[in-house]
C-alpha cells in the first residue's frame, strides 16, 4: 500500500512538471505574439531585417513596417531594394502573406492566401556586362561553397490557395540580347484548386485578369534555325494542368521587331473561358463556353524588310494514335477585327487583297463543336465579318459532321453582299489520310438550291478571270443556281443543272461525268434547254464583236446533247429561233499523239430567213 501511494504521488510530481513545462512554452508563444504587436518590437525587427540585408547584399535596403500574426500573418509594408547603381531594384508597398507556420514543423509550407499591391520591379543588363542588375544579391547568399542536398529527409509539401497581384509594374532592359519589355498589370486573381508539386499536379479554379498594358520590343535579329522533334522522341506532358474559369479584361499589348519590321498589336476587349475539365497529361479538354468580344489584333511587316528566312525542319508533332478529345459547348465571338498589312507589297484595290487584309465585325457563334482525333462536329449557327476590300459575309450558317471515311454538310446558308448559297452536301470515302490517291472512288451526293452568285463576288476574288473573257458583264449581274450531283466521282451523275442570268438567258442540262487519271473526262450531256435574247447578248458583248453586216435574232434557243472528251466530241443540237431552224450533228477527232484532227458535220437548215440574218431581206 506503502508503494502504491508513493507511485501516486511521484506520478503526480511528474504530470505536474510536465504542464509546468506546457504552460510556459504555451504563455512564452503568447507573449512573443503579443510583443511582436508591440510598435517597438516591430521597429526593432524592421531594423534587424534592414541591417541584415544590407550587410549581406551592400546596397540600400529599406522596410516602412512589418506585422506578424502568428501563427497565420506576416505583412510587409514599404519593402525597397537598390541595385549596384543606386536604381530601384524592387520596391513593393504591401505585401500580405497568410501562413500556417506551425506546419512548418512538419516540412509543409502552406500559403493559403499572397496579396502584393503597388509593386515595381527593374532588371537590367548593359550592353558590356552579362550579369543582370540583381546578379549580386544571388551571389551574397550563394556563399562560397554549395551545400549537398540532405536526401534523407522526406521532401517538403507545397500549397498555395489564392494570389492577388494589384497595382504591378515591370520592366526588363536586356541591352546585350536587344530585349526592352514594359509591364504594368492593374489586377491579377488566381484561385488554385489543388497544388501538389510531388505529383505533379497544378489544378487552378479561377484566373481574373485586367487593365494590362505591355510593350516587347527587340532591337537585335537573330536567326534561328525550327528544329520539331520526330515523333520517336516526343515525350508526353508530366505535369496534371487544368483551369476552371478564365477571365481576361483591358488587355494591350505591343510586340515591335525592329530587325525584322515585324509589328504585332493585340487590344483585348474581354475573354472568357468556361471549363468542365482540362486536363492536358491526358489530352482532354471539355469547355462549357469560350466567348472573345471587342477584340483587334494585327501583323504588320513594315516596307524594306523582309521576312525572316530561318530555316526549318518539320515534322509531325503528335505520335501515332496520340489524339486529342475536345468539346466546346458554346463559342461566341463578337466585334472582333484583326488585320494583316505587309508594306512591302502594294495594295490592290477593288479586290480581295491577301497582303492587306482588315477584318471588321467579326463575329461567330457556334454550338457543341467536338473534335476527337479526326473526327468534327459542330453546329455554326452564326458567321459575319466585313473587310476593307469589299468582301464580306453577311449570315453564314451550317452543321458538319467530318471523320476518317464520312462528310456530312446540312443546311449551308452563306449570304454576302452580292450572293446567297445553300446547299446540302455528303461524302464517303476509304479513308482522309489515302483520299489524295483514291478520290476517284469517293462517293458525293450534293444539292445546291436557289442559289445566287454575285458576279462582283467573284471579281473581288478573280478580277483576271472576266480580263480574259471577250465579254463585259454588268456590275450588277448574278448567276442563279440549282443543281444535284450524286455518284462516284469517277462516274458523276448531274442530275440536274439549272443556271438563269441576266435578264432572260437560261440554261437547263442534266448528264454524267466519268473520271478518270489518265484520260480526259468522258461527258455525257443532254442540254435540255439554252435560251437567250439579243438584249442579254448586247448587253454583254461591246460592237466592236459584233459584225455591222449581222442580225441577232431576238430570241434564240438550244436543245442537243454531247458525248466524249474535249477533244474529241460528238455534238448533237437543234438552233430554233425568230428566224428559224438549225440542226448539226458533227464530230471531232484529235489524236493526243500526233495532234491531227479529223472533223464531220452535217448541216439542216429547215425554213431558216438568211436575209433577216444578214440584213438583205430583199436580196435572199
Amino acid at each position: 500500500m506503502k508503494f502504491q501511494g508513493k507511485s501516486k504521488k511521484y506520478l503526480i510530481i511528474v504530470l505536474k512538471v510536465i504542464g509546468w513545462i506546457s504552460l510556459s512554452l504555451f504563455s512564452l508563444l503568447i507573449l512573443i505574439a503579443l510583443a511582436i504587436q508591440i510598435p517597438f518590437v516591430q521597429n526593432k525587427l524592421v531594423q534587424e531585417a534592414v541591417s541584415f540585408l544590407e550587410s549581406k547584399i551592400g546596397t540600400e535596403v529599406s522596410l516602412d513596417h512589418i506585422s506578424l500574426s502568428l501563427p497565420k500573418s506576416i505583412v510587409l509594408n514599404g519593402l525597397y531594394l537598390q541595385d549596384q547603381r543606386k536604381d530601384t531594384l524592387l520596391y513593393a508597398g504591401e505585401l500580405s502573406i497568410n501562413t500556417d507556420l506551425w506546419k512548418l514543423t512538419r516540412q509543409t509550407i502552406q500559403l493559403n492566401d499572397i496579396e502584393l499591391s503597388d509593386f515595381t520591379g527593374s532588371v537590367q543588363r548593359s550592353q558590356r556586362d552579362s550579369s543582370f542588375n540583381f546578379d549580386y544579391i544571388i551571389e551574397a547568399f550563394a556563399g562560397d561553397s554549395a551545400v549537398a542536398p540532405d536526401t534523407t529527409q522526406a521532401p517538403w509539401k507545397f500549397s498555395v490557395g489564392n494570389i492577388a497581384l494589384n497595382d504591378i509594374r515591370l520592366s526588363f532592359d536586356d541591352r546585350l540580347m536587344g530585349n526592352d519589355m514594359t509591364v504594368t498589370l492593374g489586377a491579377l486573381e488566381i484561385s488554385m484548386e489543388e497544388l501538389d508539386l510531388e505529383n505533379s499536379i497544378i489544378k487552378i479554379d479561377e484566373i481574373d485578369l485586367e487593365n494590362v498594358r505591355a510593350n516587347i520590343v527587340q532591337t537585335k535579329t537573330t536567326v534561328d534555325t525550327v528544329t520539331v522533334v520526330p515523333d520517336s522522341t516526343n515525350q508526353p506532358i508530366s505535369f496534371d494542368i487544368g483551369v476552371n474559369a478564365v477571365m481576361f479584361q483591358n488587355i494591350q499589348a505591343l510586340y515591335n521587331h525592329q530587325g525584322t519590321g515585324q509589328i504585332i498589336n493585340l487590344n483585348l476587349g474581354e475573354l472568357v473561358l468556361e471549363a468542365e475539365v482540362i486536363d492536358l497529361k491526358n489530352h482532354t479538354i471539355d469547355l462549357r463556353k469560350f466567348s472573345l468580344q471587342n477584340t483587334f489584333a494585327s501583323y504588320h511587316q513594315m516596307e524594306g524588310f523582309q521576312k525572316n528566312e530561318a530555316e526549318e525542319r518539320i515534322q509531325p508533332s503528335n505520335p501515332p494514335g496520340d489524339s486529342w478529345d475536345i468539346t466546346l459547348v458554346e463559342l461566341d465571338l463578337s466585334n472582333n477585327s484583326i488585320q494583316y498589312h505587309d508594306f512591302n507589297q502594294p495594295f490592290q484595290r477593288g479586290q480581295f487583297d491577301p497582303d492587306h487584309i482588315w477584318i471588321t465585325n467579326l463575329t461567330t457563334e457556334a454550338n457543341n463543336i467536338k473534335l476527337v482525333g479526326t473526327d468534327i462536329t459542330g453546329e455554326l449557327a452564326a458567321f459575319s465579318f466585313k473587310d476593307r476590300s469589299g468582301v464580306s459575309v453577311e449570315s453564314f450558317s451550317t452543321t458538319i459532321a467530318l471523320n476518317d471515311t464520312s462528310l456530312q454538310v446540312d443546311n449551308l446558308k452563306l449570304i454576302s453582299r452580292h450572293s446567297r448559297l445553300q446547299l446540302t452536301a455528303s461524302a464517303k470515302y476509304p479513308s482522309l489520310k489515302t483520299i489524295s490517291d483514291t478520290y476517284p472512288g469517293a462517293s458525293i451526293d450534293l444539292s445546291i438550291e436557289k442559289s445566287i452568285i454575285g458576279v462582283e463576288d467573284i471579281r473581288l476574288f478573280a478580277p483576271a478571270l472576266f480580263d480574259s473573257l471577250p465579254i463585259t458583264l454588268p456590275t450588277a449581274t448574278t448567276i442563279s443556281v440549282d443543281a444535284g450531283l450524286t455518284g462516284v466521282l469517277k462516274n458523276l451523275t448531274v442530275r440536274h443543272l439549272n443556271i438563269a442570268t441576266l435578264q432572260e438567258t437560261r440554261l437547263d442540262a442534266k448528264g454524267t461525268i466519268h473520271l478518270s487519271k489518265r484520260d480526259d473526262p468522258y461527258v455525257t450531256l443532254k442540254l435540255e434547254k439554252f435560251y437567250t435574247t439579243a438584249k442579254d447578248v448586247h448587253a454583254i458583248l461591246p460592237d466592236t464583236l459584233i459584225p455591222a453586216a449581222i442580225a441577232l435574232p431576238e430570241w434564240l434557243n438550244i436543245t442537243g446533247s454531247l458525248k466524249g472528251t474535249m477533244q474529241s466530241p460528238t455534238v448533237k443540237s437543234t438552233i430554233t429561233s425568230n428566224f428559224g431552224e438549225i440542226k448539226i450533228n458533227a464530230e471531232l477527232d484529235r489524236n493526243r499523239e500526233s495532234g491531227v484532227s479529223s472533223y464531220k458535220a452535217l448541216l439542216s437548215v429547215n425554213k431558216f430567213q438568211t436575209g433577216k440574218l444578214l440584213k438583205q431581206e430583199e436580196v435572199f
